[in-house]
């Protein structure tokens, strides 16, 4: 897994890359640590080709940790695959997360 992080103005985005499955458990986890803090955070996933629980567990660990610092915002996935968000939806994780308006009408 490769990730990336910038911060244009008052967003923080991560850009994921590769595959996300147990083996890369610890680096996701300490990608996603800089979307806890921001107002905006964003997770670009475009470049993501397999996601598993992993995915999922960490999502809801960033959640949960952005709820305990009092930030509500629900962190924005873009980019997502189909078989990736068809994961989330079953399991209803892609309630807690927000998708790009462009995105949710594909549906």
């Amino acid at each position: 897994m490769t990730a990336r992080t910038n911060r244009p103005g008052d967003r923080m985005v991560v850009r994921l890359s590769d595959d996300l499955d147990l083996a890369v458990r610890e680096s996701l986890r300490l990608a996603f640590q800089p979307l806890v803090a921001p107002t905006e955070a964003a997770v670009d996933v475009s470049a993501v080709g397999f996601a598993d629980t992993t995915l999922l567990n960490a999502i809801v660990r960033l959640v949960r940790q952005r709820r305990a610092f009092g930030n509500h915002l629900p962190p924005r996935f873009l980019g997502m695959r189909a078989s990736i968000r068809r994961l989330l939806a079953i399991t209803n994780v892609d309630r807690l997360v927000a998708f790009p308006a462009d995105e949710r009408a594909a549906d």
